[in-house]
């Protein structure tokens, strides 16, 4: 998605040509970016981005549960692992031994379908994992390809810009004497104008 920066269309930074600035400039330059901060009104960035969707934690108990363990601060609750333990069943009480033994088969079936994906992982496993790796090899390969097309944009774009920068180089210098030479001669012309009234009003006051 793309954030339009008002105003950045208007920068007309020259790289390329500008000379390097020292201390002095630098600093006078900083002075001014937070004078402007403190003047100007930010724009509103965020607008720009779609809103995030309506969520409704109250149709999920569970999630309104946890959100509300979080904001009273409450300890999250261990695991429960007590059904994956085998516990020996007292001997008086008939309904323990029922539901000791259950456990232990389900225990042993779970038990027998670890020992099955163990058997099929060492059986295919490898080959599973060879191909997995080669689609990431291919996945890498194309990424850095491009990676590099991007690379070569930027830098193809930079080269054009030093080049068309240089080639105006000469002109945009002409321009900047010309700017001076004007500024200078309407001091000049500002400052005789200057004189002339005193003078005038020098021989209106005799």
């Amino acid at each position: 998605m793309h954030i339009h920066i008002e105003g950045s269309e208007n920068i007309d930074s020259l790289p390329y040509l500008d000379p390097i600035l020292n201390k002095d400039e630098k600093a006078l330059i900083n002075e001014m970016i937070e004078e402007e901060m403190n003047r100007f009104i930010p724009s509103d960035y965020l607008s720009q981005i779609a809103p995030t969707p309506n969520f409704d934690y109250n149709k999920y108990q569970f999630l309104e549960e946890e959100m509300k363990r979080l904001k009273e601060g409450r300890k999250q609750i261990d695991f429960d692992n007590s059904r994956y333990q085998l516990k020996v069943p007292t001997i008086e009480n008939e309904n323990n031994w029922k539901d000791s033994l259950e456990n232990a088969k389900s225990q042993y079936e779970y038990q027998e379908i670890q020992k099955l994906n163990l058997d099929l992982l060492l059986k295919y496993g490898g080959n599973q994992w060879k191909l997995y790796l080669s689609d990431l090899e291919m996945i890498q390969k194309n990424l850095k390809l491009q990676l590099k097309e991007i690379q070569d944009q930027i830098e193809q774009i930079n080269l054009q810009r030093k080049l068309e920068q240089e080639s105006s180089k000469s002109r945009i210098e002409q321009n900047n004497r010309k700017w001076f030479e004007l500024v200078h001669k309407n001091k000049e012309i500002e400052l005789a104008c200057h004189q002339l009234e005193l003078e005038i009003e020098s021989i209106q006051s005799q």
